[in-house]
């Protein structure tokens, strides 16, 4: 490399140009890019100790320009107690360190907390003073953060950002009071016309979030009116969640706890959010969706993507089985729904995945409405495989025993009870 002459000013300016349009470089493409040597190099980078920041391991670093903006993240524990975690810093051109870890996008263990769903959609309605994109789909990284920094203190999980979404959890304890069930149906007309400042709960089903007696968090999912096909329907498929949940946890399967309210004009579920310990305290959550597009990328199910997972030693070998039976208790009961998204697994400190998070959204979503409109459903229930047998044994005495709760439910349509009917003949043939 031809010795160049050295003007450190002219040097530290075409570091930073460098830094700020292709992102964090190593030592050996900053010397080339530069074309001076290791020590010149490092002269450069201690005088521009302010702006650059090593990212990586301390042997071989890589240095990224900071931009102007970083953010605390905080911890909340089962007790409602903070701890300060890492500093997540914005660095050129668009990416973000935390930890001396560098991410292209949003760090995954912060994407279950954007704004998603048949709630999230609502968020830029709830706070316009946030000048957001009215389309969430459209949210880039610094688009969610300036939401979560300023109004997600409530987003799922036990992470909170920024100093502002901080103070608003501290006070939020007199935000959560009790909400009685007799207030459900004017909520419920609410949301649908305006929305419920705080609510991010994701999916697509109508719901809102309260707060009972027992200082619970409650997603309450519910229905449209009785009157209609397409809400009788919707509130079979409440009622058979409820059903679902409770074989489940009878049975000693981790499953959320609900409740049926249900009215002359409307069915609401309530399912109670297990990243809430009481009114304060909360635990981390990591979708199995976020894990397999940050480690993986592509899977099919549930069980093809804990196998990979498990594989990289990204999670726990114990939960294989678990998450099979869970699986093929879902295709029992003719669950179409079971997507990436809806499993999860509990965390600490961000990161670390503790156990699998109880089981939600159990229900035969076959059967439901499709763009307002009922469609029949030929039930194929999967066909048994000798190297299944063990799961098969766990999964299939439950399935049967749904569908002939579901035959006996007085809240259940008679129509969806004689469909029930069927469903539970096919698979006791089995």
């Amino acid at each position: 490399m031809p010795r160049r002459a050295i003007n450190r000013t002219a040097l530290e300016e075409e570091l930073i140009n460098s830094l700020r349009s292709t992102g964090p470089q190593s030592r050996a493409t900053l010397q080339r890019a530069l074309g001076v040597s290791q020590p010149t190099l490092s002269r450069i980078l201690r005088k521009q100790v302010e702006r650059v920041l090593a990212v990586g391991p301390s042997i071989s670093p890589r240095y990224a320009l900071k931009a102007n903006d970083s953010w605390p993240i905080f911890e909340v524990n089962t007790t409602g107690k903070v701890q300060e975690l890492e500093e997540l810093t914005a660095v050129e051109p668009h990416h973000f360190v935390i930890d001396k870890q560098n991410f292209a996008d949003l760090p995954y263990f912060l994407s279950d907390m954007r704004p998603s769903g048949f709630l999230g959609r609502l968020v830029p309605t709830l706070h316009p003073e946030l000048a957001l994109p009215r389309d969430i789909q459209t949210w880039n990284a610094q688009a969610t953060l300036k939401y979560l920094s300023h109004a997600g203190f409530n987003s799922p999980g036990n992470l909170i950002v920024g100093e502002i979404a901080l103070q608003r959890f501290l006070k939020s304890e007199a935000i959560f009071s009790p909400t009685p069930r007799s207030h459900y149906p004017a909520i419920a007309d609410n949301i649908l016309s305006v929305g419920i400042p705080g609510s991010s709960a994701a999916g697509e089903q109508p719901k809102f979030l309260v707060t009972n007696e027992d200082s619970a968090h409650l997603i309450v999912k519910f229905s449209p009116p009785h009157s209609e096909s397409v809400g009788r329907r919707m509130s079979d498929i409440l009622v058979c969640e409820h059903i679902a949940m409770t074989i489940l946890r009878e049975s000693g399967i981790n499953a959320a706890k609900t409740n049926i309210f249900w009215n002359n004009e409307r069915t609401f579920l309530e399912v109670e959010r297990f990243d809430r310990i009481g009114l304060t305290g909360r635990r981390g959550v990591l979708s199995l969706g976020i894990l397999d597009a940050e480690f993986i990328g592509g899977s099919t199910s549930w069980s093809d993507a804990v196998e990979k997972l498990i594989y990289l030693k990204k999670i726990m070998p114990q939960c294989h089985q678990h998450i099979r039976v869970l699986e093929l208790f879902g295709h029992l009961i003719a669950n179409s729904d079971m997507h990436l998204f809806n499993l999860s697994f509990l965390s600490e400190q961000g990161t670390r995945i503790i156990d699998v998070a109880p089981i939600y959204d159990m229900c035969p979503m076959s059967y439901a409405p499709r763009s307002n409109q009922l469609f029949p459903h030929q039930f194929s229930p999967p066909i048994p495989r000798k190297i299944d047998h063990q799961i098969w044994n766990l999964a299939l005495p439950l399935a049967i025993k749904f569908w002939k709760e579901v035959t006996i439910e007085k809240l259940i349509s008679e129509q969806f009870r004689n469909i029930a009917k069927e469903n539970m003949r096919r698979l006791e043939s089995l």
